[in-house]
């Protein structure tokens, strides 16, 4: 992804990065997960802007995008901030894909603004069910927390290795990226705040999963939900869930993956993408 196609944006008082790519088709925003960025992305996008316009921005206190301490970092404030950021992209309705938090994110879109989402392309979304990784449960106690996500380089290796199936993948530069983005001021902090907002000890909060398992009847929207088999972060038993839960939902289970099959599977992934989003009216 060229330099030339970094670009900023203010999304209700909060300076944020973004990338357009492609200039024909329907308009496609790419959501990425906790404490990720654009760059997460980097081998889907030219496959996906051959045939659409494809915007992807760094959530706010993730990426580039600034930090604020004082943002609302729970999941209905986030979705917002999707949202706002299509209004002011001029985008009134576009196709939504997201990988874990960013795949329920594109979810509670679709729930709060139906109007506004033509179709889910969603890899395992976070806090659809009740498990998720001990590293994460233990980071939402206040204070441990603080000290186990404190930025090191054998940290964020211990964690690329636990989201991976093939830990070969996991290169000394991909450490390096996320490494370099996580020493950011307030890096840590909005991370804490946003999994903390979902997450406590015992798991993500009955709540929130009970919030989004009442909501998914009423999301219409042609829906392709992808899931490594393996992931320790999010089980794929979760799409489980979605499948008898999501009307319009087909549920496509990736061996010999982890928790980032766009990545891991890039291919595969690219290639169910195409044909899901080519069977869609508006492409």
């Amino acid at each position: 992804m060229a330099a030339s196609d970094e670009a900023y944006t203010d999304i209700a008082g909060v300076k944020t990065r973004f990338r357009k790519f492609g200039d024909h088709g329907p308009p496609l925003v790419l959501i990425h997960g906790i404490a990720s960025s654009i760059e997460d992305w980097e081998t889907n996008i030219p496959v996906l802007a051959q045939t659409h316009q494809v915007f992807a921005l760094d959530l706010v206190g993730c990426g580039l995008s600034d930090k604020p301490a004082n943002f609302d970092y729970s999941l209905r404030s986030l979705a917002k901030f999707v949202l706002a950021f299509m209004s002011e992209r001029g985008l009134g309705k576009a196709h939504l894909a997201g990988f874990s938090l960013g795949a329920r994110l594109a979810l509670d879109c679709a729930s709060l603004a139906p109007e506004r989402v033509s179709s889910l392309l969603l890899s395992a979304p976070a806090a659809v069910g009740p498990d998720t990784i001990i590293n994460f449960r233990l980071a939402s106690v206040v204070g441990l927390g603080e000290i186990l996500t404190r930025p090191s380089r054998f940290g964020m290796r211990t964690l690329l290795n636990a989201a991976f199936h093939d830990r070969t993948k996991v290169t000394s530069q991909m450490v390096e990226d996320r490494l370099r983005l996580a020493r950011l001021r307030g890096a840590q902090a909005a991370f804490l705040a946003m999994l903390r907002s979902v997450t406590r000890l015992s798991g993500f909060h009955p709540a929130v999963i009970a919030d989004i398992q009442s909501r998914l009847p009423a999301i219409r929207q042609p829906s392709l939900v992808i899931w490594g088999v393996q992931d320790r972060f999010l089980p794929s038993r979760h799409g489980e869930i979605l499948r008898r839960l999501l009307p319009n939902c087909r549920l496509a289970n990736y061996e010999a993956c982890g928790h980032l099959p766009h990545i891991e599977h890039c291919d595969r992934f690219n290639a169910d993408a195409a044909v899901f989003l080519g069977s869609l009216s508006d492409g």
